[in-house]
C-alpha cells in the first residue's frame, strides 16, 4: 500500500503542539491530542459576536473586535432619544465606559478604546457641533473644535495624528479634510467630491480611504478616494453604489460594508480592484465599525445600525488554519 512518504517523499512530522506559523497544505501529527492534523486555507467570513447591551443607530465605534470602542447614537429613528453612554468590548461582553460630554448621533470618531478621538455630530434641540474630544479609557477631555460644524464625517489615524474629512451639514465644508497634530487643527487636502456618512478609515492619517455617499442629502455613489497626506485621489470605483454604510482598513486594502438600505453586500479592495466579499448576516446602515487595525482587513466588527438591530458581527480574513482530518 502507498505511504504518505512514499507518494511525497516526506515523512509526517510528529509534534507535541500545532505548528505556529502554518504552511497551506502542511500535514502534522499532534502528538499530544493523538490526531493527523492538515492547513487548508479557511475563508474570509462574517460570523455573530456579542450583541451590543442597547439598540443604538447612528453611534460610532472605534478600535479592533478584540478591543472595541462604542459612543454616541441613538435609540431611534422614531422619536429617538440621544444618547450620551459608552461601551468598551473585548471580544466576549461590553462594558459601561465613561459617559460622552456629547448626547449626539453621527460623531466622527477615530483610535482605539483607550485612546480615540470623537467629536461633530447632531441633536434635537441644539442642531449640529464643531466640539471635540479624546478619550483615555475612563473620561472624555474636551480639545479644540473643527474648523467648521461636522454631521457624519470621516476619519482615521490617532489621537495625537488624526485627520477629520467631510460632514453632512448643506453649506459646510463638505470636501474638506483637516488635520490633528495633538495641539491644533490644520487645514489639508480638499477631496475630489464630496463626502458623508459613508466608510472610511485608516490606521494612520496617510492611509485614509473615504468610500460611497455623497452631499446633498444620503445620496448612494460608487466613489472611492484615498489620501497619501498631501491630496486626495480617486481610486477604482465600488461594483455598487452605497451610502450610510461603514468601512475600516486602510487606503491600500479595505472594505466597503453595508449601507442603505440595511444592505448585507461587502467589497473588498485588495490594492488594483474591488471585489465582491463575504456579506454581513444581518443587513445594516448608520452603524458603528472597527477602524484601528493596522493589519488591514485582518479583522474586524460592525454592530447596532437604524431600525433597531443590537447585533455584532466580527469579521474574520482568510487564512491558513490548523484541522483535523478524520474519516468523515
Amino acid at each position: 500500500m502507498a505511504t504518505y512518504q512514499r507518494i511525497s517523499g516526506f515523512n509526517i512530522k510528529s509534534l507535541a503542539t500545532d505548528p505556529s506559523n502554518l504552511v497551506e497544505g502542511e500535514i502534522w501529527f499532534n502528538s499530544t491530542s493523538g490526531t493527523l492534523k492538515t492547513a487548508p486555507l479557511v475563508a474570509a467570513a462574517f460570523a455573530s459576536g456579542t450583541a451590543l447591551p442597547s439598540v443604538r443607530w447612528s453611534t460610532t465605534g472605534t478600535g479592533i473586535k478584540t478591543a472595541a470602542f462604542i459612543f454616541g447614537g441613538a435609540t431611534g429613528p422614531a422619536a429617538p432619544t440621544f444618547l450620551n453612554t459608552t461601551f468598551e468590548g473585548d471580544g466576549t461582553a461590553w462594558t459601561a465606559g465613561g459617559t460622552n460630554p456629547l448626547t449626539r448621533i453621527n460623531q466622527f470618531g477615530v483610535g482605539t478604546q483607550t485612546a480615540t478621538i470623537g467629536g461633530g455630530g447632531y441633536t434635537e434641540p441644539g442642531g449640529n457641533t464643531a466640539v471635540a474630544n479624546t478619550y483615555n479609557g475612563t473620561s472624555w477631555t474636551g480639545i479644540t473644535s473643527t474648523p467648521y460644524v461636522t454631521k457624519g464625517a470621516g476619519a482615521a489615524g490617532t489621537t495625537t495624528a488624526a485627520l477629520v474629512y467631510g460632514s453632512d451639514v448643506p453649506g459646510s465644508d463638505n470636501q474638506a479634510s483637516n488635520s490633528w497634530n495633538g495641539s491644533s487643527w490644520i487645514a489639508e487636502g480638499t477631496m475630489s467630491t464630496s463626502f458623508q456618512n459613508g466608510g472610511s478609515g485608516g490606521p494612520t492619517e496617510t492611509t485614509a480611504f473615504a468610500t460611497g455617499s455623497i452631499q446633498p442629502d444620503p445620496a448612494a455613489s460608487n466613489r472611492f478616494e484615498t489620501y497619501n497626506g498631501t491630496s486626495w485621489a480617486s481610486g477604482p470605483t465600488l461594483n455598487t453604489p452605497m451610502y450610510q454604510g461603514r468601512g475600516f482598513g486602510s487606503s491600500t486594502e479595505c472594505l466597503s460594508i453595508g449601507g442603505y438600505n440595511k444592505i448585507t453586500g461587502v467589497e473588498r479592495f485588495n490594492g488594483t480592484a474591488w471585489a465582491t466579499a463575504p456579506s454581513l448576516g444581518t443587513g445594516r446602515k448608520q452603524f458603528a465599525s472597527s477602524n484601528s487595525d493596522a493589519s488591514g482587513v485582518a479583522s474586524g466588527w460592525v454592530g447596532g445600525g437604524a431600525d433597531g438591530p443590537s447585533a455584532v458581527e466580527e469579521y474574520t480574513a482568510a487564512a491558513v488554519g490548523a484541522k483535523t482530518i478524520t474519516t468523515s
